[in-house]
């Protein structure tokens, strides 16, 4: 299964859910990274450096994601979707994915 990192964009109540579920996760304010004006590139390569896939709702990451690489998978999640569905999809990708699957690859839900 793949391991992420939630940027400070995505609500902690889907780290929590995707913990008590088994998941891999290190947040943004885990790592120490919220708030402290890391800029985006940065960001991604430190989940990259941690062979985590980086999960996000800041669009500035597709751009980031077509230009930075290597990188282990930016998942873009725009904050308009639903809790529920956003821990159901990020459930899904932990438990079914190998990082080599999503390896410099932009996926954004629901358009996958």
């Amino acid at each position: 299964t793949g391991v992420l990192h939630l940027d400070e964009h995505v609500a902690g109540a889907i780290a929590l859910a995707l913990r008590k579920r088994g998941i891999d996760i290190q947040t943004a304010v885990e790592a120490k990274m919220a708030g402290h004006k890391v800029p985006d590139p940065i960001q991604l390569s430190w989940a990259t450096s941690h062979q985590r896939g980086f999960v996000t709702g800041d669009w500035d990451f597709f751009q980031y994601g077509a230009t930075v690489h290597p990188h282990q998978g930016v998942i873009l999640i725009p904050r308009s979707v639903p809790l529920g569905l956003a821990i159901e999809y990020l459930l899904l990708l932990g438990t079914g994915y190998q990082p080599a699957d999503v390896a410099n690859r932009i996926i954004v839900f629901p358009n996958i």
